[in-house]
């Protein structure tokens, strides 16, 4: 989306009451391809649903760079080994829900940040 950081800290009220706004859509449900390949470039249409995509790597790198910052990091798409550096270390998935498939323990990773 064209959207940035400041879109969503400025202007989305708070307490967030619905997320059936486009934009609010596309950064809480929108998935990074699982490729840095040529082919995975650019914005696709997304199996979660409208106002929803699947970006690729140069998607994140575009972003990163136009809101100067070094790295996304998402939590709310299941990876098997809980965590899953993608788009040339750009993005970062971490998954906190341990049992999210019913079938026993699964990793799921916890994290803290520090500014240095």
């Amino acid at each position: 989306g064209s959207w940035g950081l400041s879109a969503l800290l400025n202007d989305v009220e708070r307490p967030l009451v619905s997320a059936n706004v486009p934009f609010i859509k596309q950064c809480l449900w929108s998935d990074p391809s699982d490729s840095d390949a040529e082919m995975a470039r650019g914005v696709h249409g997304n199996p979660r649903g409208e106002d929803v995509a699947t970006f690729g790597p140069d998607i994140t790198q575009l972003f990163c760079a136009r809101e100067n910052i070094d790295l996304i990091v998402r939590s709310h798409q299941y990876v098997p080994e809980g965590y899953k550096v993608m788009h040339s270390g750009h993005l970062i998935t971490l998954f906190s829900a341990r049992d999210y498939l019913q079938q026993g323990a699964r990793r799921a990773v916890a994290s803290s940040l520090r500014n240095h």
